[in-house]
């Protein structure tokens, strides 16, 4: 048979007095946190991984479809059938630069995101600075993100 005061110890959820429902709290507050910092970090990589698919489109090379598209498109001896391919080589430009400006306008957000977070998702994750720079994530964001060599 308990005592009073272990009757209290138990009702209050550990010996140093903090009750079960905040313990809980705190460990959900903990995994909710990891969740964001993971979150952040993979909506950085995954960036860096849709950049990287887009290396060779730049506005340059746009431009340059571009013209050429336009000199090809004014020939008056197209087939019905060159018309058709260009039409759709045309929207096929103006789809790379709606995704070039879509992930121009994505950087800066999800930069600033990995930034906040990667430091100790980098730390309770184990991963260095080389590991984060041989995956492709600038140094200089790695800095920003307080990530030492």
């Amino acid at each position: 048979m308990g005592t009073a005061s272990d009757d209290a110890t138990e009702r209050s959820g550990d010996a140093g007095g903090q009750p079960d429902y905040l313990r809980t709290s705190e460990a959900n507050q903990k995994r909710e946190a990891a969740k964001d910092e993971s979150r952040a970090v993979g909506n950085y990589l995954q960036h860096l991984k849709d950049k990287a698919g887009m290396r060779n489109i730049t506005e340059k090379t746009l431009a340059a479809r571009e013209s050429k598209l336009k000199a090809k498109m004014a020939n008056p001896d197209n087939s019905a059938l060159d018309d058709l391919l260009l039409m759709q080589e045309q929207k096929n430009l103006e789809r790379d630069r709606r995704s070039m400006a879509e992930l121009e306008e994505a950087e800066k957000r999800v930069e600033d995101k990995f930034v906040e977070h990667a430091a100790s998702f980098a730390e309770r994750k184990n991963i260095d600075f080389e590991t984060w720079a041989e995956y492709g994530v600038p140094r200089q964001v790695l800095r920003r993100a307080g990530i030492k060599r």
